[in-house]
């Protein structure tokens, strides 16, 4: 949610070529750029945070004995491949148009995910692009 309230802030901080700043920032001006760029930090934070996350969560996973059917079993490697691919994905899907499904389940399923969990977590993140894209 913090990326949704950033962009949707980022948004109304630059403005665009219908509708002015409501800070009054000019378009393609030097403040312009800065708060895209720190729009840019603070979503690299969240990946950050999130690739951190899922590496600790699968580890504790293993030391309690919990990995169930379709876990995704995340290791550095796992985890760099999926934000990769990931990050191409979400361009392409915004540039062409096309739904993120189409590249993101996949993916998931090359990863053995169960199928249910892999058909969620796509419309969930179908769902935050498209939102994203919309705003």
């Amino acid at each position: 949610w913090i990326v949704i309230f950033c962009l949707i802030l980022t948004n109304l901080l630059k403005g665009s070529k219908k509708s002015s700043s409501i800070a009054g920032i000019q378009l393609c001006s030097a403040t312009y750029w800065i708060v895209y760029i720190l729009f840019i930090v603070i979503c690299a934070g969240c990946v950050y945070y999130s690739f951190r996350n899922a590496l600790k969560d699968y580890e504790e996973k293993q030391n309690v004995d919990i990995i169930l059917e379709g876990d995704i079993v995340w290791t550095f490697k796992t985890t760099s491949v999926l934000l990769i691919i990931s990050f191409i994905g979400g361009a392409i899907t915004a540039i062409v148009g096309i739904g993120g499904g189409v590249i993101y389940t996949p993916l998931l399923l090359e990863f053995d995910v169960h199928p249910k969990v892999t058909t969620t977590t796509s419309l969930f993140l179908v769902l935050y692009t498209s939102l994203s894209n919309s705003i």
